[in-house]
């Protein structure tokens, strides 16, 4: 079973991961972040379909550090890279960013770095 994936995706829905951490978040609504991350840690989201329509991807990032990049790999950690967002360290640790549509029109497993 595949989801459309036409909404919103919580980083903490992952099905695998490798080096992250969930903790609670102090947002309004509550719910979980994902975070303590370090060059090479990812997430995996399987079966993630990002239809036709998907025309952008918003993320919400947060880094008590220097900032960083997330990677997004099809299928695999080696997987072709299909999307890069950097972020800075915003004096508040928080920034909402989009980048252009570059998925497949196919559902895929998705690799986060």
């Amino acid at each position: 079973m595949s989801l459309l994936r036409l909404s919103q995706i919580q980083a903490s829905s992952y099905n695998d991961e490798f080096g992250l951490e969930t903790e609670t978040t102090s947002d309004a609504g509550g719910g979980y972040d994902v975070g303590f991350a370090d060059n090479g840690d990812w997430a995996h989201f399987k079966n993630v379909n990002f239809g036709t329509g998907v025309s952008s991807v918003n993320l919400r990032t947060a880094s008590a550090g220097s900032g960083g990049t997330l990677e997004f790999h099809l299928d695999s950690v080696t997987g072709a890279l299909v999307g890069r967002a950097r972020f800075p360290s915003p004096e508040d640790g928080r920034l909402g960013q989009q980048f252009p549509r570059l998925f497949p029109g196919r559902a895929a497993s998705m690799i986060c770095i």
